[in-house]
């Protein structure tokens, strides 16, 4: 059977990809911002620029061993485009006020079907793609924060497998028109796992028969909820920022067909 013949099947499932906020996503124990205690008051420090890139050769096979393992099951299943207009965005905050804005560039995606309806949504994606436009900072954030060389933390992995409570069915939405859509499941990087849920905008096209998918808003991730809090004492120090904020924004527009 066509794309096009289970329609109204596949925009069910398009609800269950790839935005992500957690709990947190309310009032936590843990700080908003935290704050470098050796900061120096130097306004002409910057930054290494030639910061040398950690060697992550293992984690980029280990992503790529992922990737090749994936095995959707199902009888219809949608893949990700990753194409030049798909995206998965990053947005922190350093000393308060100053946002930091950056991409992860090389991620895996699909949905799958069993007999009409949906099984399952499965993002992988590379940490160690991070994109910042500025290179020493991107090697930074990976040694230092991520620790993406380590095999086990060089990948994110995205799963959701249920439509929450209220979620409309939208099998009768048109060609051009987009739909609300609440998903749920679980995010896991490391050994650390939390449960997050998907707040969505899907839309479909008719004529070239492709699904796209994208927050509706950027969703908040707190990096002590990931357990990274520890992490950011020593990128601190080698940036010499005053502080670092816990909440992590992400926003996605992803295409599948």
């Amino acid at each position: 059977m066509t794309f096009f013949n289970f329609f109204s099947t596949l925009l069910i499932a398009a609800s269950l990809t790839l935005s992500f906020s957690t709990p947190s996503e309310g009032k936590s124990k843990d700080p908003e911002h935290y704050t470098n205690q050796e900061w120096k008051n130097d306004p002409d420090f910057i930054p290494d620029l030639q910061y040398p890139a950690p060697d992550s050769q293992a984690a980029e096979e280990r992503y790529k061993e992922m990737v090749d393992s994936l095995d959707p099951k199902g009888n219809i299943i949608l893949d990700v485009l990753k194409e030049e207009k798909d995206e998965i965005s990053w947005t922190s905050v350093k000393n308060k006020t100053a946002e930091v804005l950056g991409y992860f560039r090389a991620f895996d995606a699909y949905i799958s079907f069993e007999e009409g309806k949906f099984k399952k949504a499965e993002l992988l994606v590379s940490v160690n793609s991070i994109d910042s436009a500025v290179p020493g900072r991107d090697h930074r954030i990976r040694n230092l924060f991520f620790k993406s060389m380590q095999p086990e933390m060089g990948t994110g992995v995205l799963v959701l497998d249920k439509v929450a409570d209220g979620s409309p069915y939208i099998s009768a939405i048109q060609n051009g028109a987009s739909h609300k859509i609440i998903a749920e499941g679980l995010f896991t990087l490391g050994a650390v796992t939390v449960p997050v849920t998907a707040e969505l905008v899907v839309m479909w096209d008719q004529e070239n028969e492709i699904l796209s998918v994208q927050t509706l808003k950027p969703i908040s991730l707190l990096v002590s909820d990931l357990q990274l809090d520890g992490n950011f004492p020593a990128l601190m120090k080698e940036c010499n920022h005053k502080s670092m904020g816990n909440r992590v924004k992400i926003a996605c527009k992803l295409r599948f067909e």
